[in-house]
């Protein structure tokens, strides 16, 4: 009995770390993680190719990385979201740095925030000694997406490898349309984040630009964020409130 009882305890515990969870939020990850311990020290640089459709609704798609250390520290990180805009158009992003002294995992993903389609190609990850010019490939499975992904696929949605997240709004697949090389590429789609919806409108305050969107009908209810957050701090409330009033 003891038996039973320890069994299912440990495979309740393996289906709570290997199973990814669902949350809300207006932004997500895909990445794949590489053992780089035999790098330590060395240069390194990440390249990737990136588009997207929309251009004009606040929406962005961008390179990122991250370096685990052995004792869970960070040895790097850094995400382009803030600091490169894609457009409609193929463009290379590149993300360079130095793999730390006692790093263990160099995490390569892609990004993308609000909704829209953002298309992703062609991931490389190289190294260099310091000592020569020459970079070493080190090579990503699946790297330009030509392979459907599937459960068991190196790729994963979310920023680490043990805690694979799927976020809600988002769908991660393949697609065919105008790949950067071969016959397909990565497709991060996001539809229905408030903050960048189609409906939404903007109204002039004392000289002050404000956005806003509605939802719903009844009795009004007006929802006001704090000081340096954005609408998208309502995104776990709109749903409910939105089912039996006039949500603003």
């Amino acid at each position: 009995m003891k038996k039973h009882i320890c069994f299912l305890f440990l495979f309740w515990l393996f289906l709570g770390h290997s199973q990814s969870r669902t949350i809300v939020s207006d932004w997500t990850a895909f990445t794949q993680a590489v053992n780089i311990e035999n790098k330590q020290n060395w240069n390194f640089r990440v390249t990737a190719k990136i588009r997207k459709d929309n251009q004009d609704n606040g929406s962005n798609a961008s390179l990122w990385c991250r370096i685990d250390n052995k004792d869970k520290s960070t040895g790097f990180f850094e995400n382009q979201y803030y600091t490169k805009q894609a457009t409609n158009e193929w463009k290379t992003y590149e993300i360079k740095g130095k793999v730390s002294a006692s790093a263990q995992t160099i995490n390569i993903g892609a990004f993308a925030q609000n909704n829209g389609n953002f298309y992703f190609d062609d991931f490389k990850l190289e190294v260099n000694d310091g000592k020569s010019k020459k970079w070493l490939e080190i090579p990503l499975e699946n790297s330009g997406f030509e392979e459907e992904i599937t459960g068991s696929s190196p790729w994963f949605e979310g920023i680490h490898s043990q805690k694979k997240t799927h976020v809600k709004h988002f769908a991660i697949s393949t697609s065919d349309i105008q790949p950067f090389s071969g016959k397909k590429s990565l497709l991060i789609k996001g539809e229905n984040l408030i903050g960048t919806m189609p409906e939404g409108k903007f109204m002039d305050v004392n000289g002050i630009k404000l956005y806003y969107e509605i939802y719903g009908e009844g009795e009004p209810v007006l929802m006001l964020h704090g000081n340096g957050q954005s609408i998208s701090a309502f995104m776990n409330q709109k749903d409910t409130f939105a089912k039996n009033t006039r949500l603003f």
